[in-house]
């Protein structure tokens, strides 16, 4: 995260295992982008849903679903299909 920091990129790391939906609504406002990046079980549990619900009411323009695998289409890999099809509800654009 230090090299990010060194390019002008702005990281705001917090604990995950104990934020409540208003303290990451806080850390978000301001932000563009939100990058998730947790332990695999965190994926479709509390994590992701609060973290992308907060984003949304932070205004936050893009966010960046946790997902450490390859690249497919809709329909291969379900738990994706699952977080993606929640962050589009939230209508939130997603790099994915």
């Amino acid at each position: 995260m230090l090299d990010f920091n060194s390019k002008g990129v702005t990281t705001r790391p917090f604990d995950l295992d104990n934020f409540t939906s208003g303290d990451a609504e806080k850390l978000f406002k301001g932000i563009d982008v939100v990058i998730a990046a947790f332990k695999w079980t965190d994926y479709y549990g509390r994590t992701q849903y609060a973290l992308i619900d907060s984003a949304k009411k932070a205004g936050v323009s893009r966010f960046v679903p946790c997902d450490f695998a390859s690249s497919c289409v809709r329909g291969v890999r379900d738990m994706f299909d699952i977080v993606c099809t929640f962050l589009s509800s939230k209508v939130i654009g997603a790099l994915s």
